[in-house]
């Protein structure tokens, strides 16, 4: 604690922060992860315009960690157009930016950008791209084909990140709250 607070810019406490957000992502505490990433973008800005995955990383715990929040939605949404002007047609940036985007209620621009992540990916439905695709699509209002899109993408991804997420969103169109419940 104490190498934290004498020297919280030195090289080798930087990289414990990378290493604690690095973790902390995996573990899905995003919280703890937008913490330190802030503190390194502070501190360390070059962490981020040398190594644009740390801007999608940023990104992506913003939009998981505060879904609601419309100052770090935005600021989240400001780094990863800030990736993918540095890599850009990066189908893992596109997928977080679709997820912003969603977020930001704009389903179309949601939409372009996941089939753009998806042709990327020479069009396989890889990780949780098929549920943000979804989404996009329930977004738009291509509802019968974002549930039956789903059912398909829930036998072969059953233990996507966003699977639970989308899961809710489609929970009245699948049957699993009846009609007369209020939303």
């Amino acid at each position: 604690d104490r190498a934290w607070e004498r020297e919280p810019e030195s090289p080798a406490i930087l990289a414990l922060r990378q290493e604690l957000a690095t973790r902390a992502l995996i573990k899905e505490n995003y919280p703890l992860a937008c913490a330190q990433l802030e503190i390194l973008e502070e501190q360390e800005p070059d962490v981020f315009t040398d190594k644009h995955v740390w801007l999608n990383n940023y990104a992506w715990a913003l939009f998981m960690g505060y879904p609601d929040d419309d100052e770090r939605r935005a600021r989240g949404l400001e780094r990863i157009r800030a990736a993918l002007a540095i890599k850009e047609d990066n189908p893992v940036y596109l997928n977080t930016l679709a997820w912003g985007l969603l977020a930001d209620e704009d389903p179309h621009g949601a939409l372009a950008a996941i089939e753009k992540a998806m042709l990327e990916n020479d069009g396989r439905h890889l990780g949780d791209d098929i549920y943000i695709y979804v989404a996009s699509l329930h977004g738009v209002g291509r509802v019968d084909e974002a549930v039956e899109t789903y059912r398909e993408a829930v036998a072969e991804y059953p233990d996507g990140v966003l699977r639970r997420e989308v899961g809710k969103l489609l929970a009245r169109e699948l049957g699993l709250v009846d009609d007369d419940e209020p939303r």
